[in-house]
């Protein structure tokens, strides 16, 4: 691929590009009004709730209540202030599901036009959905579980020197232990209320990534591919923090694990190991395997996480907006283009760095 090809697909699509990011702007906004329109009708129907039923614990909320949504004088003022504001929701929840729809369709036939422009020997697909099982056989996902839906937002396959590597963006939702927790509290009277505005409200307002991908626990590139060894066990490469050292270890599922000690500090500092067998996890992960795997993760500049079981490498690359989704703000620059060769160079690098063909 020439930096002629390149600046050849950028001239292709500059025009659309700024198109879409008008419409992604356009989106955002309706979005974050029908949230905030939204956060302000459940505050104020909460205020009617618990003025009447703490009339005397909450007297300073019973004022606010009766002076704003009504009194015993007038109990129907309430409705002067809530019917509008779901007349307001209604409306902009219309604009918004139309601005959405276009908004998507134009990133949706612009990506698809620029992945077969710049990997023509390549399949890619917006609408085939990838199997939940390929993402529980990686082992990656502490808690996903069988019926856990996995969204596929466009999947490509290719070949490298007889390898088949399959990339694909998908996005789930975890029952991990910080939604556990939120689900927990969503249950105590009172004390859901807060995390209720948080949660569904606030972040919806404040945050610059559009509706379908606001809630997701992992959303990013998801690759895998055979090679050429016969495993016999699993070897897990995770971001070493501890979070994610938290969630495997509480999760109950890979109690045969133990974590494994290695000499390269470099990627000590990235990564943290587990397997059930320590012989086959150093046999794996070789000292210019850990390089390589300490490059994939720098070069991605995020976090990535990999696995090793029977014949497959599995590759799992945070990325909040998605790989094959346009990133927020202006989309003006050829480096919009020059990032998603990169993403998609990087992942089949994995193919010829570490071997797998061999």
């Amino acid at each position: 691929m020439t930096t002629q090809d390149i600046e050849h697909v950028y001239q292709e699509t500059s025009a659309t590009l700024k198109a879409i990011s008008q419409k992604r702007n356009a989106t955002l906004f309706f979005q974050k009004m029908m949230w905030l329109l939204m956060g302000m009708y459940f505050v104020g129907a909460t205020l009617v709730v618990l003025s009447a039923y703490f009339p005397e614990e909450l007297k300073w909320l019973s004022v606010i209540a009766n002076k704003l949504l009504g009194s015993t004088e007038n109990p129907y003022q309430q409705l002067y202030y809530l019917l509008p504001l779901l007349i307001l929701i209604s409306i902009n929840s219309y604009f918004f599901s139309g601005a959405f729809y276009r908004f998507k369709t134009l990133e949706m036939n612009t990506i698809s036009k620029m992945i077969k422009h710049l990997f023509p020997q390549a399949e890619f697909s917006q609408t085939s959905q990838i199997n939940n099982n390929i993402t529980k056989e990686s082992k990656l996902f502490a808690w996903i579980k069988t019926n856990t839906p996995v969204y596929t937002f466009g999947q490509m396959r290719t070949s490298i020197n007889g390898t088949y590597l399959n990339i694909a963006d998908i996005g789930f939702i975890e029952e991990h232990i910080g939604n556990k927790l939120i689900n927990t509290v969503l249950r105590i009277p009172l004390l859901n209320i807060p995390v209720v505005i948080y949660q569904y409200i606030l972040k919806n307002i404040v945050t610059s990534k559009t509706s379908d991908a606001v809630y997701f626990s992992f959303r990013g590139m998801y690759c895998w591919a055979n090679f050429n060894k016969k495993l016999t066990t699993r070897t897990i490469v995770i971001p070493n923090s501890l979070t994610t050292r938290l969630d495997r270890f509480a999760s109950f599922n890979f109690k045969d694990e133990e974590k494994i000690a290695l000499e390269d500090a470099r990627f000590n500092s990235h990564f943290s190991v587990y397997s059930p067998d320590q012989i086959e996890s150093r046999y794996v992960l070789s000292s210019s395997v850990m390089e390589k795997i300490t490059t994939l993760k720098e070069r991605f500049n995020r976090n990535i996480m990999l696995s090793f079981i029977n014949n497959k490498v599995f590759l799992a690359v945070e990325n909040p907006n998605g790989i094959f989704s346009f990133p927020s703000g202006k989309l003006d620059s050829i480096t919009i283009i020059e990032e998603l060769i990169a993403e998609i160079n990087t992942a089949q690098s994995m193919v010829t760095e570490l071997k797998l063909n061999r």
